[in-house]
C-alpha cells in the first residue's frame, strides 16, 4: 500500500532581478539564475523575454486565481514618484495587465533598503 503525503503550496516567494547590461537581466529564483532578454525591439538573442517567462509561469501553474505582490525598491525617489511608478505599472504594464485580465492582481510598492524576506 502506497501512502501519499499531501503538500501545501508555498505562500511566499523570493525573486531578485538585476539589470546586467544593455538589454539583459538576471533573475535569481530558488537556486537558479535565469538570464533574460529585456531589449525590445531588438534582434532576437535566443534568450527568453518577459512574455515567454509569463507564458512559462502560466503553463506551469495552469491556473492563477489571485496574485498578491510586494515590490521592494531601494530608492531615494520621493513617495509621489514611487506612487506614479505603481500607477503606471498597473495602467500600462503589459505583464501586469495580461495577468489582471485572468485573475485578481493586487499589491504594493515598499521603498527603502532591501532586506532578506522572512
Amino acid at each position: 500500500m502506497n501512502e501519499t503525503t499531501a503538500q501545501t503550496a508555498p505562500t511566499h516567494y523570493t525573486v531578485t532581478v538585476d539589470s546586467t547590461d544593455a538589454g539583459r537581466a538576471q533573475i535569481a529564483v530558488g537556486t537558479e539564475t535565469i538570464t533574460l532578454d529585456t531589449a525590445w525591439p531588438s534582434t532576437p538573442s535566443g534568450l527568453p523575454g518577459p512574455a515567454e517567462l509569463l507564458a512559462a509561469a502560466f503553463a506551469a501553474c495552469l491556473l492563477f486565481v489571485d496574485i498578491a505582490y510586494e515590490l521592494r525598491l531601494d530608492t531615494d525617489e520621493p513617495a509621489q514618484r514611487v506612487d506614479l511608478l505603481h500607477r503606471n505599472l498597473r495602467r500600462y504594464g503589459t505583464v501586469y495587465n495580461t495577468l489582471a485580465a485572468a485573475c485578481h492582481v493586487h499589491g504594493s510598492i515598499v521603498t527603502g533598503p532591501t532586506t532578506e524576506a522572512p
